[in-house]
């Protein structure tokens, strides 16, 4: 018989278990904020665009679609959660215009029609013959009044080298030429190479959705991620997360944020997430610029997104668990993801 021993707390004062239930909750409520991101919404419009053209085609008609390539973490992901839930929002009680699933990790072609199946929630969706599990994925997404597919991480088809073009081929004979919905097939840059063994189908996704990692030395970019940064700051304490702004928005902050990302809006989030727990866990009124320091070092050099912190000056490369010392600088300098980033950002992409 084994026993759990927590440190009790003084009348008043927390213990070491209530205070990470306290910050976990608040986390929790961090990652189900939505902070608009233009990008992430004109994606969302191009793929609402793709969906509509296609509604006043004869029936029976091949349908075309479009493609979303881009660097995991730059927010595909979010953007098709996003593309689903506002295109459903409208929808009549039993269809489901957008239909979004995520290719599965084995790579085979049964894996789509069965992806489809579990996605519109019939049983079994792996019953039968490939064939007929196609033939079944059809009928449900005509009877469910799919107008668009949106499919994620295809990237995962480039897995087995032999089966690539048969998968992306597979796609355009039941879904395409056969008239069901037009598709958006969403990956990171090894879903190009997918598309590139089966050129008919690449010609058929003729709308092509940008999405980049940002970049600070584009000036639209800096107001991208400076607005951005500003708003989730706003919205950190308009939902009662901390009492105080903490300045996301101001000096370099954007900056370095952006730079120790490489750009990602996902890693900025994710670096927030983790100075925000930092804060949170002591109780202070907003994150410091020592905390963001810190949520570089446990997120973006972690991942090897950067290789120095750009928080850490040449001239004293503090660190928040260096102590008071390090937040009195942090107090003093002009600076204090999901996950957030839903047409936006929300935090995977992935």
């Amino acid at each position: 018989m084994s026993a759990v021993i927590e440190a009790r707390a003084m009348p008043g004062e927390e213990s070491p278990r209530q205070a990470s239930m306290r910050v976990g909750r608040l986390k929790g409520r961090f990652d189900a904020l939505r902070v608009d991101f233009p990008p992430h919404t004109d994606a969302v419009a191009a793929i609402d665009c793709i969906r509509i053209e296609a509604l006043d085609r004869s029936a029976g008609s091949a349908c075309g679609g479009g493609f979303l390539v881009a660097a995991t973490g730059v927010g595909k992901t979010e953007t098709l959660k996003t593309a689903e839930r506002v295109i459903n929002e409208q929808a009549q009680e039993g269809s489901v215009p957008a239909l979004r699933i995520n290719f599965s990790p084995t790579g085979t072609t049964e894996s789509l029609p069965q992806s489809i199946l579990a996605a519109l929630k019939v049983r079994r969706p792996d019953a039968g013959t490939e064939k007929t599990q196609w033939q079944r994925a059809v009928e449900e997404m005509r009877s469910a009044g799919v107008e668009i597919l949106l499919l994620d991480e295809f990237n995962r088809a480039a897995r087995r080298p032999t089966m690539t073009a048969a998968i992306a081929i597979s796609i355009q004979e039941w879904i395409m030429d056969a008239g069901v919905c037009p598709v958006v097939i969403c990956g990171s840059e090894k879903a190009a190479s997918v598309l590139k063994t089966a050129p008919a189908v690449h010609e058929r996704l003729s709308d092509q959705i940008d999405m980049q990692p940002l970049d600070w030395r584009r000036g639209a970019d800096k107001d991208l991620v400076t607005d951005f940064l500003a708003d989730l700051d706003a919205a950190i304490k308009v939902e009662g997360l901390l009492p105080a702004l903490s300045g996301l928005d101001e000096g370099d902050v954007p900056e370095k944020l952006c730079i120790a990302s490489a750009g990602k809006l996902r890693a900025i989030v994710k670096t927030v997430r983790v100075a925000l727990g930092l804060a949170l866990m002591r109780g202070a009124p907003a994150m410091t610029r020592g905390d963001l320091a810190e949520g570089v070092e446990r997120y973006c050099r972690r991942l090897r997104l950067i290789n120095d912190n750009p928080f850490h000056s040449s001239e004293g490369r503090k660190r928040p668990s260096e102590g008071a010392a390090a937040d009195a600088i942090a107090d003093t300098d002009d600076e204090a993801d999901p996950s957030p980033a839903d047409r936006d950002w929300s935090g995977d992409d992935a």
